[in-house]
């Protein structure tokens, strides 16, 4: 029987920021594996909870976490309901929400989740943030491996949105959501937030001081971040496992919502393809 708990943290700059724990009943210590969404995701979009109950019938610890400012309440935990709190995001708040989790992680682990094993902190992300999990783990040891899903190399490009002389007359560049088409106003401050970091958010340049074991996948046909990107990550984080899978798109398969009984066949190579990755 898996053991499902929902948690309120409160996030960077005082907004919430949820997660939800999955593990096997009876059970001792556990390597944790903690999963970061994308941009315009969240922990509970399409297959997550399937793919989280499958990592912890396998014996993990498994917390998907919400960023602070991914425009998901509290109150409303399926989809993007908060256009405004969308659009105070930034790459800073991010990492801090990270690090906040690192820290419930290990503080739990002692305290009232003794089956959390702090000192095995697996991490995966889509997208986006799996692009900040590899920043985060530059800056922080907690993080020992570390698998991205379809991840952007080039985090500058982000400052490019609009051009600046748009973005900051206006305060604010339109974010479409392509799949509610909703139009989220990304303050200006986001791109302030890059300029004022850009060395620390060089993804491409530091990726090479990554010296922990890191596994790369992506689709060949994914149409939101290239292929390219994993193969600019591949070469500079040359240890790295790099799984291509051809004629997979950005979320192999996965939609929102999700009333399949099955994973797609892309899903389920990722979903164990991972995990396998961590059992090493």
């Amino acid at each position: 029987m898996i053991l499902r708990k929902e948690y309120l943290l409160g996030g960077e700059n005082g907004a919430p920021l949820s997660l939800d724990l999955r593990y096997p009943e009876n059970s001792g210590k556990l390597p944790v594996i903690l999963f970061c969404h994308g941009w315009k995701g969240f922990k509970d979009w399409g297959p997550f909870h399937a793919i989280a109950d499958i990592w912890a019938e396998a014996g993990f610890a498994v917390i998907k976490m919400n960023f602070s400012h991914n425009g998901v309440s509290a109150e409303d935990l399926s989809d993007i309901t908060d256009p405004e709190n969308f659009g105070s995001n930034t790459f800073s708040r991010q990492l801090e929400d990270i690090g906040l989790v690192l820290e419930w992680i290990e503080l739990q682990s002692s305290t009232e989740l003794p089956v959390l094993d702090s000192s095995e902190i697996n991490a995966v992300g889509h997208s986006l943030g799996g692009a900040m999990l590899l920043l985060k783990a530059l800056e922080d040891k907690r993080i020992r491996k570390i698998v991205t899903w379809s991840a952007p190399a080039d985090l500058h490009k982000y400052a490019r949105l609009d051009s600046d002389a748009n973005w900051s007359s206006r305060g604010f560049v339109p974010i479409e959501n392509g799949r509610t088409k909703q139009v989220y106003p990304l303050l200006y401050a986001f791109k302030e937030d890059i300029i004022a970091n850009w060395d620390r958010f060089d993804l491409l340049r530091r990726a090479d001081e990554l010296n922990i074991p890191c596994m790369i996948v992506h689709g060949t046909a994914d149409e939101t971040v290239s292929i390219t990107d994993a193969y600019k990550l591949s070469e500079i984080i040359d240890h790295a496992v790099f799984v291509e899978l051809e004629d997979a798109g950005h979320t192999f398969g996965g939609k929102h919502p999700w009333d399949e009984e099955y994973l797609t066949e892309d899903l389920e190579l990722v979903v164990e393809e991972t995990m396998e990755f961590f059992n090493l």
